[in-house]
């Protein structure tokens, strides 16, 4: 990809000058993304943190990255240890993680907010990568929460004596 002087220039200082990539404001929380030195990776990475809801390609992903298909994919998983399609992935099970801990949603609704065609597609990914089914996982965290809140009064009525 060709560019003019002046939009390099521009485009080298401003990467030079970020510590970290903000995500994007559809997350909750945010997702720390470190400096890459490649700037077709920070492309893609920041590409990839807009857009994760919907269906993406590679290819996509390297027009966004400004390099060939083929280029892209090894100097994504160079720089970042990981194929697009796992960073996808785990962005993906993060959000709905957040989701399944702050919202009460139908897993049909989390699957379809975080980029998942289908309930049962969802479900399968969130297990391998927690270990945990959806509903199993989000019922853990709602009980170690309880749990959490329940011990707060207990605590906050001890006094302490001379």
């Amino acid at each position: 990809m060709n560019m003019n002087g002046d939009n390099f220039i521009q485009s080298k200082r401003k990467n030079q000058n970020l510590a970290a990539i903000r995500p994007a404001t559809r997350l909750s929380k945010p997702v720390c993304i470190s400096f890459f030195s490649h700037a077709g990776v920070m492309r893609s990475i920041e590409y990839i943190n807009q857009n994760f809801p919907d269906p993406l390609q590679s290819s996509e992903l390297a027009t966004a990255s400004g390099m060939s298909p083929r280029g892209f994919i090894k100097a994504f998983y160079k720089h970042v240890g990981e194929t697009p399609g796992a960073m996808l992935r785990r962005l993906r099970i993060d959000y709905a993680k957040r989701l399944l801990t702050e919202e009460d949603l139908p897993l049909k609704a989390v699957a379809r907010k975080v980029g998942f065609v289908s309930e049962n597609t969802f479900c399968v990914a969130f297990q391998r990568a927690t270990g945990l089914s959806p509903k199993k996982f989000q019922r853990q965290i709602w009980l170690e929460n309880f749990r959490i809140i329940r011990r707060q009064p207990a605590i906050a009525n001890i006094s302490i004596r001379d």
